[in-house]
Parts: structure tokens; sequence; C-alpha cells
């Protein structure tokens, strides 16, 4: 039987009616929703793909979100920084306005209360600015990562910030001669610039510690009295001044010339530079020298000083002092008054102490090299002198007539193994006349001692600065410090092994020999002169047929004949000359009451004019242009208006460039170039001295590591430093710094400067103007 559901053409008429159905659906479903494919089964691969997009564009809707998230965050940055420049903006206006120097203190303080109100609002703002509850402009961290921002204001302090917490940083720029006190993590300190011109210093505190360490050159640096301070000084020729308290008081490697004063308080000094002084003051203080060529004064307390390096002088002063001596030295080591200790550590020579009054004591192992007075293993003698006062001394059964200056003193002799008598005093002058029927062996050994021999023949031997007559026997003599000798009319022998030397030659037997350097010899009837060795020493044969052999450098050669390569022009003693070589006029003066000779030559093909003397000042006429070069021992040149070129080869000499765009190079043991007006070009390749540009804009470049000052002056410098400098600072003007070298300190001046660096462990301290620093390692 057959029914409805079962019949065949409404069954087909049903399925069409379902297919028709489903599409219309999809038609509508299309139509609504603007989608081809609505379903994985519409399009299988399409729908993936549709899929795989619609999470793209989700991401990128999400991006853009973020991206107007960012751009509020920026706005909201922008508009406090823009709140900090017209903050800054001002600030640069007041310290404009208080550099000129016209304002008093009290408008000083004024314009400082505005400009500490100025920093405290840029630090509210940097603390205020949120986005999301989040800080702007400070994230804390434990690394230092800011960047010091200075600007001269009315006490022309600089300030710093530091996210590094412990150190407290800072900087303050002085006029010249000006006196103010500065406070340091609550400490005052007064600061005299003892400069006619702009100075500047800066300072690093570390408050873990307590140590403040100033970096400034050439000023008066005074600690509050009632503090105890901690102090390292970072340059040269300051005083420091501690307090009543116990200090902490030291200087780096890199300085130097520095004078210190413990005052009152048992105070820890420590010398690490060069050329320094420390007079420690009331109190038990304890003083370590581990530079060279430094003076101690211990001064009242029972004071401890330890010599790890020669001082000059070491003087304990009143009280109980102790002596820890670990080097050989020859400068004098003094105990003054009280029970003095003076302990020697290891085996040292050539120490010359003097216990003074008191009961003294020296430990350690004693030789014959060492001149020992007043103390309990005394091995010398001494004779006490007023001032003027004339005594005869007999001394392993020889007389000499001893005649002081105008100094009273105490002379010092010493009687050696084997009868070799050690003269010293303290320095002030005295004559000593030996006998002249006797023979003489003796040692000088301190400066501005005069002494005659006799005319037996004498051993003469010369380790201080004195000046000594021989008389007519057949001497030895022995230099080697800087000393004036005459020989006599018997058959001498001269050895010279040290610098500065002048020896007069009366015999034509005399054997002269050279191994040190810029020395003076002048042989009156001919002599036998050897230069062994050594640099710019100069001869001069007045008549007579002498010898000499030439194995040094640079020597001036006259009066040998074929041999010679110089010219010399005698000089009386404190005589004026005007001599013209190779058609210009130079105005000479012999500086000391000396006769002596100033050398030159000319060289035909590039026309240089080379002089060489000893203490001669040489003036070039003024208006012709000079290309000189100069030698000798303490010789000074001065230029002319023109444009000069000079190069300086000597030993502590001086050159005054004067006007004119020179150039002016030094390679000489120490010395000072003065560049005058003009743009000049100065050239540093020597390591001790001193650069002065003045004014101009100058070019100075430093070849060497440098101990001495560089200072460019007035004009908009250049300064090419490719070593170690000690102590570089800048009078004025807009100056470019290119700097590839470590360890050096640098204090730009008051202009807008601009500072190339390439090196590490430097220290530059732009001070005022807008400065603009490329650093580059």
């Amino acid at each position: 039987m057959i029914t409805l559901t079962s019949d065949v053409a409404d069954l087909i008429l049903q399925r069409t009616l379902g297919e028709n159905s489903l599409g219309l659906n999809n038609s509508i479903n299309r139509m609504t929703t603007g989608y081809k494919v609505n379903q994985a089964k519409d399009n299988a691969a399409g729908y993936s793909i549709i899929t795989d997009l619609s999470k793209k564009i989700s991401s990128m809707l999400q991006v853009q979100q973020n991206t107007d998230d960012g751009i509020s965050l920026l706005q909201t940055a922008e508009g406090g920084l823009e709140e900090v420049q017209k903050l800054l903006e001002r600030l640069r206006d007041l310290a404009t306005q208080a550099s000129n120097g016209t304002y008093d203190s009290d408008t000083r303080e004024s314009m400082q209360a505005e400009a500490d109100q100025i920093i405290e609002q840029i630090s509210q703002i940097r603390d205020s600015i949120k986005y999301d509850n989040q800080n702007l402009y400070y994230k804390e961290n434990n690394v230092k990562t800011s960047v010091t921002t200075q600007s001269r204001i009315m006490k022309a302090q600089v300030f710093s910030l530091s996210a590094q917490s412990g150190t407290i940083e800072g900087a303050e720029a002085f006029a010249g001669g000006e006196t103010r006190t500065i406070t340091i993590d609550g400490v005052q300190y007064t600061v005299k610039n003892k400069l006619s011109t702009a100075n500047d210093l800066s300072y690093s505190k570390d408050t873990s510690t307590g140590e403040l360490t100033l970096t400034a050159s050439n000023f008066e640096i005074r600690g509050q009295e009632d503090v105890s301070h901690n102090l390292v000084i970072s340059g040269r020729s300051n005083n420091i001044y501690g307090s009543s308290k116990d200090d902490i008081l030291s200087d780096t490697l890199t300085s130097g010339s520095n004078v210190f004063y413990g005052l009152a308080g048992n105070d820890t000094v420590m010398l690490n530079g060069n050329g320094s002084r420390v007079y420690g003051g009331d109190g038990d203080d304890v003083i370590t020298l581990l530079g060279s060529a430094c003076q101690v004064y211990g001064e009242a307390g029972n004071d401890t000083i330890n010599l790890e390096r020669a001082a000059t002088i070491a003087e304990g002063g009143d009280g109980d002092d102790i002596f820890n001596i670990k080097v050989s030295t020859n400068w004098k080591i003094n105990g003054n008054d009280g029970n003095d200790t003076f302990n020697i550590i290891g085996n040292q020579k050539n120490l010359n102490i003097n216990g003074g009054s008191g009961i003294n004591m020296v430990t350690g192992e004693i030789n014959s090299t060492m001149t020992l007075v007043n103390v309990d293993r005394a091995n010398s003698y001494t004779v006490d002198f007023n001032k003027n006062e004339t005594k005869t001394i007999n001394i392993n059964g020889i007389d000499y007539i001893v005649t002081n200056g105008t100094t009273s003193q105490t002379l010092i002799y010493k009687i050696n193994d084997d009868g070799q008598i050690e003269f010293s005093t303290s320095g002030a002058q005295m004559t000593i006349k030996g006998d002249v029927n006797k023979s003489h062996n003796v040692v000088l050994k301190s400066s501005r001692l005069v002494f005659y021999g006799g005319n037996i023949g004498d051993e003469i031997k010369i380790s201080g600065d004195v000046t000594v007559y021989c008389g007519d026997g057949d001497n030895t003599i022995t230099l080697s410090s800087s000393s004036i000798v005459y020989g006599g009319k018997g058959k001498n022998i001269f050895n010279i092994s040290t610098s500065g030397c002048t020896v007069y030659s009366k015999s034509k037997d005399d054997t002269i020999n050279v191994s040190g350097n810029y020395n003076y010899i002048q042989c009156e009837n001919g002599a036998n002169v050897n230069i062994k060795s050594g640099m710019q020493n100069m001869v001069w044969n007045l008549s007579g047929t002498g010898t000499i052999i030439d194995n040094g450098k640079n020597s001036f050669i006259s009066g040998f004949g074929d041999l010679d390569n110089s010219t010399a022009i005698l000089l009386d003693a404190n005589a004026n000359e005007i001599i013209k070589v190779n058609g210009i006029e130079y105005s000479i003066k012999n500086r000391q009451a000396v006769q002596r000779a100033l050398f030159y030559s000319v060289n035909a093909v590039t026309d240089e004019v080379s002089f060489a003397g000893i203490y001669v000042d040489i003036k070039g006429q003024d208006d012709v242009e000079h290309n000189v070069n100069l030698y000798g021992f303490r010789p000074v040149f001065s230029g002319g208006s023109r444009d000069d070129s000079i190069k300086a080869f000597g030993h502590d000499l001086v050159i005054n460039a004067g006007d004119g765009d020179d150039t002016v190079v030094f390679s000489g043991n120490y010395g000072s170039i003065y560049g005058g007006d003009g743009n000049d070009l100065l050239f540093m390749d020597a390591t001790n001295g001193n650069l002065y540009g003045e004014a101009g804009d100058d070019t100075l470049t430093i070849n060497n590591n440098l101990n001495g000052q560089i200072n460019g002056g007035l004009g908009n410098d250049t300064y090419n430093i490719n070593a170690q400098v000690t102590n570089l600072s800048d009078t004025g003007g807009d100056n470019i710094y290119n700097v590839n070298a470590n360890d050096i300190n640098i204090f730009g001046g008051p202009g807008a400067d601009t500072f190339y660096l390439s090196g590490n462990n430097n220290t530059v301290l732009g001070a005022g103007g807008d400065d603009y620093f490329v650093i580059d390692g």
C-alpha cells in the first residue's frame, strides 16, 4: 500500500524544497553579514585565510591603541619639559647677569635664592610628572648615569645631580682674586683664588667614607675650624689649611707644589705628588712622604715622619719625633728640639742626620757614607757661628779659617777613615780657607760654601752648589753638583759629571773630562778637553794651543781652530752687550757676577741662528722675524713683534715670544714658554715645563707627559693634548680641546668650549659658558 510519505513525487518535491530553503538561508546570511564565507563549510580554504587575517587585524588595532597611549605619555612628558626649559632659560639669564662682577654679595645672594628655587622647581617637576602612576623622569638604580650640567651663576656654583647615592659632586667658579665661603655637605670652606684671572674648582665627596676630593689649582683653601676634614687634593700650587681637629690631608700622584698646613690636632698627611710641602702644626702628627722633592716640617708635637722618598728637607720641630727612613738621600734630616729617634730601615746610604737638642737615638744599619750629628751614634762634629763671625778650626792637624755670612748657623764636619774631611752647613753662606801650605782632601756638601785650597795639591769633591778657588798645586776636582771652580797654576784634573757647572782653567796642562750637560768651560791658556758624553757643553779657548775631543751632542766649541763650530762673545760680570748676528741685532745681558761667553752659530742654508749660554738674557731686534734655536743652562730669549720661529733645547730656560704669530717648539729639560700677543703655535715636547699662550687665538700641542702648567690665556685657543697633563686651565675665550690621553685634569674657561675626549680617567671641568662634549672612549 502506498501512503503520502512514500509518494515518490512528493519525496522529490520535498527534497527540492529543502535544497531551495538551504540556498535561500545561505543567501540571506550572506546578505545580512556581507561575507561570502561565514562558516568553514562555506569554503574551508577561504575560511582559514579569513580567520588568519582577522587575527592580524585585531593585533594591528591593538598596536594602534598602544601608539595612542605612547603619544599621550610623550605629550605629558613634553609638557613638563617645556616648563623645565623655561626654568633653565631663566637660570642661564641669572648666570649671565651675575657673572659680570658688578654685584655685591647681597645681590648675588638674592640671585642665588631665586636660582635655588628654580632648581627646586625642576626637582619637583621631575618627581611629580607621572603617567599611569609611573614617574617619567626618574628611576632608581645603582649605576651612576647622570650628566652634570654646569652653570656659572652669582656664586658661580655648579650643580650636579647623580643617581648614585653616597656621592656629592659639584663645582665652583671664581673671579680673579675672589675669596668666598662655600658649603659642601654642611661643612664650610673658605676659598681664595690666588690668580688674577678666573679660576675653577670641582669636588666629589664620598659620603660613606667622608673623603672629599678637590680638583683645583692655584687656590687657598681653609677648612671649617671646628670640623675634622678628610681632604684629597688633585691639582697644583694650592695652600690647604686643616682645622683644630684631627684631619686627614693628602694629594694625588699627578699633583704637585701644594702646601699643607695641619694646624692643631693629631693630623695624618700623605704627600703623593712632587714638590709639595707640609707643616704639621701642633699635635702628634703622622706625615708620610711618597712624592719626590718635597719638604716636611713636623713642628710642635710628637710627630712620626715616614720618609718613603727623598725630601729636600725633613724637620721634626719641637717634641719627641720619630723618623722612619726608607730611602737613601743626602738631603738634611733634622730632629730639632726634643728626644728624637731615627729608624734607618734597610741598607741606606748618604744620610745626613742632625738630631738637634735633646737625647737622640739612631737605630738600624749605619755606614761611612752617612753624616750623623747630635745622636747617640754620631760620627760628625759641629761648630756654631754667629753672623759674620770668623773662627779658626783645627781638623786633623790642618787649620781652616771659617768666616760665616749674615745668618747664624752651624758648621758640620766629618772625618772619614781615609782622613777625608766633609763640610756641610745649614745652607747659608760660609767661607772656608784651607792652610796654603797643606794638602787638602775635602768634600763640600752644602750650597753657598766658598772654599780656598792650598798650594801643595788638593783633592776636592763637590756635591753642593759651591764656589772653589784652587791653589797652585796639582789638584783633582770632582764636580757632581752645579758649581763654579777657578783652577790654579798647577796641573789640574777636572771631572765634570753634572749640569750647569762653570770651570776656569789657567794652565795649559789641565785635563778636563766632561760627561755632564750644559756646562761652561773657559780655557785661558789652552787645555786638554775631553767631552766623553753629554749635551750642550760649551768650551772656549781664549789663547794658546788646546786640544779637544768631542763625543757629546750639540756641543759649542770656539778657539780650537778647525774644530770650531761657533763664535764666542766675552761677557764680563753683569755686563750688557749689543751684537749683530746675520744682520740682526741682539741685546745680551750676563745675569751673574762672573765672566762667561755667549756662543752663537748661523746655518747658511736655513738662516737659523743658534745661541748657547749660561745665565744669559737675549733680546731680539723688535722689527724683524727671528729664526732661533736656544741652548744652554737657564738662558732667557725674548722675541720681537714679528712672526718668530723659536726652538728651545736648553735646561730651565724661559722663552718670551712677544707679539706676532709665533711658533715655539720646546724640547728641552724644564722651562717656561710665554706666547705673548698674536695667534701662536706652541709645542711642548718636554716632560717638565710650563706653557702660557697669553693673548691671541693660540694652538697649544702637548706631545709628552708633562709635569707643569698649561694655560692658553685670553683668546679662542685650541689644545691638542696627546699626553698626560697634570694641570691645564684657561683664562677665557671659546676654546677647543682635542684630548687623546689618560689621567688628566682640565679646567675650561668661562667661554663656550668644545671638548673632544678620547681616553680614560680624565677629569674635565667645563665651568661657565655653553660647553659641548664629544666623548669617544
